[in-house]
C-alpha cells in the first residue's frame, strides 16, 4: 500500500523547502505544501493551518500507518 506524503514546509524556511522539493521527486506519492507567512515551527506560526493540512492528511489515509504499533 502506498500512503500519501505531505511533505509540510513554511516558506521562509528555504534550506527545508529545498529539501521538501527533492523528497518530492523521489517519493511516488507525495506532495509538498509550503505554509505561507511561517518558518521551520510551523505548528506555532501557524497553528491552524498546520492542524488542517495534518487532519486533512489523515483523512486521505483513512487514519491506517504501515506501523502496527499505531493501528491499534
Amino acid at each position: 500500500m502506498m500512503l500519501p506524503v505531505c511533505l509540510l514546509v513554511g516558506e521562509w524556511d528555504e534550506k527545508f523547502v529545498s529539501l521538501a522539493k527533492k523528497m518530492d521527486e523521489r517519493l511516488p506519492n507525495s506532495q509538498v505544501k509550503q505554509v505561507k507567512q511561517s518558518g521551520h515551527a510551523i505548528h506555532v506560526e501557524q497553528a491552524q493551518i498546520f492542524g488542517i493540512i495534518v487532519m486533512n492528511t489523515i483523512k486521505q489515509t483513512g487514519g491506517k500507518t504501515n506501523d502496527s504499533r499505531m493501528d491499534k
